[in-house]
């Protein structure tokens, strides 16, 4: 999240925009950053949400919500695997870990 708040800076500096080509990388580079977080954002909810319903099945000790929970977990687990094996930048490749 530095990194972006850094290229956000850079993109405010004057005469930023005046290299059209530095601002298109910079910009790519952006975005690609932002998809990245904004998918472990993603990712992190759900798992909160799993977190929440375990929580909540074990209080009412309510076995029936075991298989949705189990089915939940298979999906994000799925989505972990293959986020992780995302680049998401061509340019440099950039951790696909939350900071």
């Amino acid at each position: 999240m530095l990194e972006i708040e850094g290229l956000d800076q850079q993109a405010a500096a004057p005469g930023f925009w005046n290299d059209n080509d530095t601002a298109q990388k910079n910009q790519r580079k952006r975005s690609a950053l932002q998809r990245a977080v904004d998918l472990w954002k993603k990712l992190h909810g759900e798992s909160e949400d799993i977190d929440a319903m375990v929580a909540l099945s074990e209080e009412e000790a309510d076995e029936s919500m075991l298989e949705e929970i189990g089915s939940l977990l298979s999906e994000l687990e799925t989505n972990l695997r293959e986020t992780e094996l995302k680049p998401c930048c061509r340019e440099k490749a950039i951790p696909t870990t939350p900071y």
